[in-house]
């Protein structure tokens, strides 16, 4: 019965992962505090996802992680741009797409801003 409460104590390995999940996220929640956006942890938990066991295997998941955003973003946002001059102002998606453009040009003040602050 002794070996029924025995934990197997973690690998090195297994420390380096925890210690090197654990700075990502924080660097990624100061880096939104320091920035003063809001939904910060939306930052930690893509660190929490692109962190791998390996240096080259994270930097691979964020190359594609980064790529993808770009490669479906830039697109849509630019469909719904042009397409929004043709929609009339009352529409759902003219709502949407001020909406996000409004978001955009408030963040890109903000990192003005933050900027023009430092010492």
């Amino acid at each position: 019965m002794s070996g029924f409460f025995r934990v197997p104590l973690p690998t090195r390995p297994v420390w380096r992962q925890a210690v090197r999940m654990t700075v990502a996220a924080l660097v990624a929640y100061l880096g939104t505090v320091w920035l003063g956006l809001a939904e910060g942890y939306w930052a930690v938990i893509t660190c929490l996802v692109i962190v791998q066991s390996t240096l080259g295997g994270t930097l691979n998941a964020a190359v594609s992680r980064i790529t993808g955003t770009v490669a479906g973003g830039v697109p849509d946002f630019t469909t719904i741009d042009r397409a929004c001059e043709d929609i009339p102002p009352d529409s759902a998606l003219r709502l949407v797409h001020a909406v996000l453009r409004q978001d955009l040009d408030d963040l890109c003040a903000q990192i003005a801003e933050r900027r023009r602050s430092r010492p």
